[in-house]
């Protein structure tokens, strides 16, 4: 057995607990609402309109990002099948089971690295990073859930990030356009 998949038996079996298991498969499910939860947030809270404006710009690019990313999974999955690990791996007990589908990239961290990723571009380092962490531990829980390879989360990552790199490298056309 290779690499990935040694770290994902590990991880699977620790899902034997279970309160771990609890936690593993509520973030792998539900992870993702962290990030609409920042959105709103972000879009409707901030008193100075100044710091709205710039956070509204924020979630904007976050959003492109994440259609960027999803584009690219679709591309990517295309191009390169990956059976996932529970087709694979006898051991593993598989939970949130997506027979159809590809393993690589890691759909779910992808998309919210580019949600992190627009934070981190812009200059919102410490929210961005804070994002991209529980990026990862959503890509943790893919991997302990057994649908993922750990390199299916390390790819879900570059991903996301690419993606939101390029739409926020192009962003001064949505720039443009929302200050006429």
């Amino acid at each position: 057995m290779g690499f990935d998949a040694n770290i994902i038996i590990w991880l699977n079996h620790l899902t034997d607990w279970p309160l771990v298991r609890s936690v593993a498969l509520w973030m792998s499910v539900y992870g993702l609402l962290l990030y609409v939860v920042v959105a709103i947030w972000c879009w409707y809270h901030p008193s100075n309109k100044q710091d709205r404006w710039q956070l509204q710009q924020t979630v904007v690019l976050a959003i492109l990002g994440v259609m960027v990313t999803i584009v690219f999974e679709q591309i990517i999955s295309g191009l390169f099948f990956r059976a996932r690990p529970f087709a694979v791996i006898d051991t593993l007990t598989a939970y949130n089971v997506f027979v159809d589908s590809t393993s690589f990239p890691s759909l779910h961290t992808a998309m919210a690295a580019a949600f992190a990723g627009a934070w981190l571009w812009t200059g919102r380092q410490k929210t961005g990073g804070w994002l991209l962490l529980w990026a990862l531990l959503i890509g943790l829980s893919r991997v302990m859930a057994g649908v993922h390879y750990p390199t299916d989360v390390i790819g879900g990552v570059a991903s996301g990030l690419i993606a939101s790199w390029l739409v926020w490298h192009q962003s001064h056309w949505l720039s443009d356009k929302l200050d006429d």
